[in-house]
């Protein structure tokens, strides 16, 4: 809107200096100042979020926290936030504090009507759910848009990237992968790992999700749970082969009495060379 307000406002200036000559620079200089003036008018819309799971499974439901700010303080009415999702992630719900709240719009897109912001109210917050239904990389977007246009088109859009893993293996007492051969004889180097975030529901076992890798090609994972700095569980499993990238876990059973909330897990991987990872953490919620 501003782009053709600019156009149409060039060519007025264009003929002015042609009829008028030197009396057309006084309004040559006046429709340069309007032009300036509406575009300072436009809000400069930021757009930020995080997602609560950047390394999911497929099956996984991912919550994206997204926010919208009007950073000048200029009214932006008729304001919406357009998410575009990738193939792999499928729409479950959205909310919006603001306006009416999220809905689908054809397979790929979700809109969420804001209403409006302002120096009166400078910020809308939306919460969208979508399930890993193909892993791979997963690239969502966000785009905020209003009738007043937009200062900054750079801030006001977002993407977030999810790396979902294309295979997960189960850990097993005796195995990451089982007992099966190595691959690699080397062994020089400590192994790395890396907690994920993971979930249970009191009285069963909850999977708790890592990435683990040695040059050797065989490691094994200690772990432990801990809720307010309290240890109160240390799965582990056995040596077997580690393959990089993949996602492994080891099984910890939930005391069906536990405190639901938020508990962290950390894993330390170990070589036969008994080198050591550095230790990783991740959030576990019991529910």
């Amino acid at each position: 809107m501003l782009a053709r307000l600019a156009s149409v406002c060039v060519c007025l200036v264009s003929l002015l200096v042609v009829a008028g000559g030197a009396t057309a620079k006084p309004l040559a200089r006046d429709v340069a100042h309007a032009v300036r003036a509406a575009a300072d008018t436009a809000p400069d819309l930021q757009v930020t979020g995080t997602a609560s799971n950047t390394a999911p499974v497929a099956g996984d439901v991912v919550q994206f926290a997204l926010s919208v700010y009007d950073a000048n303080a200029q009214p932006a009415q008729s304001l919406n936030l357009t998410l575009t999702l990738p193939s792999g992630l499928q729409f479950v719900s959205g909310t919006s504090d603001r306006g009416s709240g999220c809905k689908t719009s054809g397979t790929t897109q979700v809109v969420c009507f804001l209403d409006w912001l302002s120096k009166d109210a400078r910020r809308a917050n939306v919460q969208v759910s979508a399930k890993v239904i193909t892993p791979g990389q997963l690239v969502l977007s966000a785009t905020a848009t209003s009738q007043q246009g937009v200062l900054t088109p750079a801030n006001s859009t977002l993407s977030l990237t999810l790396l979902s893993p294309t295979s997960t293996v189960a850990g097993v007492p005796t195995g990451l992968n089982g007992n099966g051969p190595t691959t690699i004889v080397s062994d020089v180097k400590a192994p790395t790992t890396r907690a994920l975030v993971s979930a249970g529901k009191r009285g069963t076992t909850a999977k708790l999700r890592f990435q683990i890798y040695d040059d050797s090609g065989v490691a094994r994972a200690l772990t432990t749970v801990k809720r307010d700095g309290k240890t109160i569980g240390s799965p582990s499993t056995g040596y077997g082969p580690v393959v990089n990238g993949t996602v492994y876990f080891v099984g910890w059973h939930i005391p069906s009495r536990a405190a639901k909330g938020r508990y962290t897990f950390c894993v330390v991987a170990v070589d036969r060379a008994r080198h050591h990872s550095g230790t990783s953490c991740a959030a576990l919620t019991v529910k």
